[in-house]
Formats: C-alpha cells, structure tokens, sequence
C-alpha cells in the first residue's frame, strides 16, 4: 500500500526540501491458503439395527462438520474421512422377531402418471 503527501509551500530563501511525500510498505504477502477447521464431533446417532438378523449387527456414526472452510489451496479431510467420520457396531444381539424399530426409513413412492400403464 501507499500513500502520498502534498507539498503546499516550497523551499525558500535556502529552505530545506521536505522529506519524500511518498510513503510505501508491502502488504497482504502472507499465504492466503488456509486449511478447514472442524467442529467437535456430533453426539452418537440411533442405531440402525434394533438387532443382528444374522448378516451384521447395526451401526452408529457420528461426524466433525465444517466450521470454517477451506481457502485457496488449503486441505481438509474428505467426509467419509476417519477424522470426519467415526462408525461403530451396536445392537450385536440377534433378532428374535419381537423387536420394535426406532430407526429412521425412507419411504420411496414411484408414481407413473403418464398412462403408460393399464
């Protein structure tokens, strides 16, 4: 950056000159790539399983978000990332039919409106 003065009155009668009315310094020469920074981690999710029906048990996740992003070309961990993401195994136990799920599902509706069908 700069900066500039103006001389209003010259030397006279053997006066000295004024000093240079240019001033100057360098700035903003730091890197501007900056890493992400990440949040605390989240509390443990419900399971996905409420017991092993023989294949695996269910699993719990939870996850470090984004607080701060990345700048220029700073890294950050890719989400499935071991330092984004922790899974662990829950509800080992196998299944005996009487189990009441508490997970979250998703419910997909295809509906064909086109007539296409009869």
């Amino acid at each position: 950056r700069q900066r500039t003065r103006s001389v209003l009155q010259k030397p006279n009668h053997g006066g000295r000159v004024c000093d240079t009315p240019v001033e100057a310094e360098a700035c903003g020469t730091g890197s501007c790539d900056r890493d992400c920074a990440l949040g605390e981690w989240t509390e443990w999710s419900f399971c996905s399983m409420a017991c092993n029906p023989g294949t695996m048990p269910g699993f719990q996740e939870r996850v470090r978000k984004v607080v701060l992003p990345i700048r220029g070309n700073g890294m950050c961990p890719a989400e499935w990332s071991a330092k984004r993401l922790e899974r662990q195994t829950c509800n080992p136990q196998p299944c005996h039919g009487d189990e009441i799920c508490v997970a979250k599902q998703d419910l997909i509706i295809a509906l064909d409106a086109s007539g296409s069908l009869r």
